[in-house]
């Protein structure tokens, strides 16, 4: 198992700072065998350590002005895999990203001392065992199945937390989260936002199309920056609107 994986380490990530998506864009067509996550402004290419300078090179020669860096880090890339069982086997390469994605059958018995979870387009139904994984702080599982997801509520050291396009109606487990600064609930079937009242350290929070009515919790989360209400069914805005904080709000 560990020689099988063993070609898939990636350990670099390269930030590019301050663009725009068009400029994204344009540099996503000229690069290739990388993986792309946006951050605010910023964007992270995850890619091997033979490529970094290839893709550095590529990114100058259309905009040689953009400010970028990178970082050598540890990171186990796992691409439609529907073998994988047990994830324990990981623990060999001590990494610190783990990224899984179209790959059936994933669960979280084997703790894996990472601190960033990806599991994307995975058919995922079950985090049971994922409680234990107490070191993470950084989960995203977009476009999967979770509707339960009561096995966070004890992984206090979460900064990031991203559950766009799931089946998502009960946020309880989510009230102690405290560390929270990035939020993404977009795509589920939300209707109540009472748990959230208490994460006042959430800077970016995305509630696009849920079935939420009531934004009233939401005047407690006074560090918001960034917020996302839009395609749900809300009549009475009032209790963010004069929020002092926004740069960015939508809420059509």
């Amino acid at each position: 198992m560990i020689e099988r994986y063993q070609n898939r380490i990636n350990t670099c990530r390269i930030t590019i700072k301050n663009v725009s998506k068009n400029q994204m864009r344009v540099i996503n067509n000229n690069i290739k065998k990388c993986d792309i996550e946006q951050k605010q402004d910023n964007y992270l290419l995850y890619c091997t350590q033979k490529n970094t300078q290839k893709i550095l090179k590529q990114i100058k020669k259309v905009y040689p002005n953009l400010e970028t860096t990178y970082e050598m880090i540890r990171c186990l890339m796992i691409s439609e895999d529907n073998s994988l069982q047990e994830l324990g086997f990981a623990n060999q390469f001590n990494l610190k990203q783990l990224l899984i994605q179209k790959s059936l059958h994933v669960n979280f018995t084997d703790k894996v001392d990472v601190k960033v979870l990806f599991v994307v387009l995975c058919e995922l139904e079950s985090l049971n065992g994922l409680q234990n994984w107490s070191e993470l702080q950084e989960i995203q599982f977009y476009m999967n199945n979770l509707k339960y997801i009561g096995q966070l509520e004890n992984l206090t050291k979460l900064t990031v937390l991203k559950l766009g396009q799931n089946q998502i109606n009960n946020l309880e487990p989510l009230k102690h989260l405290v560390n929270l600064t990035e939020l993404d609930l977009s795509n589920n079937q939300i209707q109540y936002l009472e748990p959230l009242s208490g994460l006042i350290n959430l800077i970016n929070l995305d509630l696009l199309l849920n079935r939420i009515e009531n934004i009233e919790p939401l005047r407690t989360l006074v560090n918001l920056i960034s917020l996302d209400l839009s395609e749900n069914l809300i009549e009475n805005f009032f209790p963010i609107i004069n929020h002092p904080n926004f740069s960015e709000y939508i809420l059509e």
